[in-house]
């Protein structure tokens, strides 16, 4: 049950959507989009479509309750700003920082335990060889290209 017009939707900006929504068909007893849940009683779920408002019941045992697709960083957000004089440093990762699959979130913490002893400065940790192609004399127009000999590197 989803009150959006397709099942995870937010699963079309991943390329997940098929695959999901497929399966979804063909384990699910039944799929209901545009559906809420309005309530519940002893003996099931009581349903409401979400353009029109007409309710029905679904006999049920239990109801699982799945939600959250925005991330919940007021947390992170918080800290941010009692450390911002100083203090421990504050990550914010996964889900916290921007939703999406689960192998996404996993990733993401793995990459900030990898990188968490890890000193990142904030240059290029690497030299850069940056050449210059610019010729260092008078290049008429329609003569030959220089000899490699005129050419320089940037910075001598």
């Amino acid at each position: 049950m989803t009150p959006e017009p397709v099942s995870a939707g937010y699963t079309r900006l991943t390329g997940e959507h098929s695959r999901i929504h497929r399966r979804l068909l063909e384990t699910c007893t039944a799929v209901h989009l545009s559906t809420v849940l309005t309530g519940t009683d002893g003996q099931g779920a009581v349903l409401s479509c979400v353009y029109t408002g007409r309710t029905w019941h679904v006999p049920a045992d239990a109801v699982l309750l799945v939600t959250g697709a925005v991330p919940d960083d007021d947390l992170a957000h918080e800290l941010e700003r009692r450390t911002a004089g100083g203090g421990p440093a504050v990550h914010r990762i996964g889900d916290c920082l921007a939703y999406g699959t689960i192998a996404a979130a996993v990733h993401s913490g793995h990459l900030f335990g990898r990188e968490l002893s890890v000193d990142l400065p904030d240059r290029t940790p690497y030299a850069r060889d940056a050449t210059s192609f610019e010729p260092t004399g008078p290049v008429l127009r329609g003569a030959p290209s220089p000899p490699s000999s005129t050419l320089r590197r940037a910075g001598t």
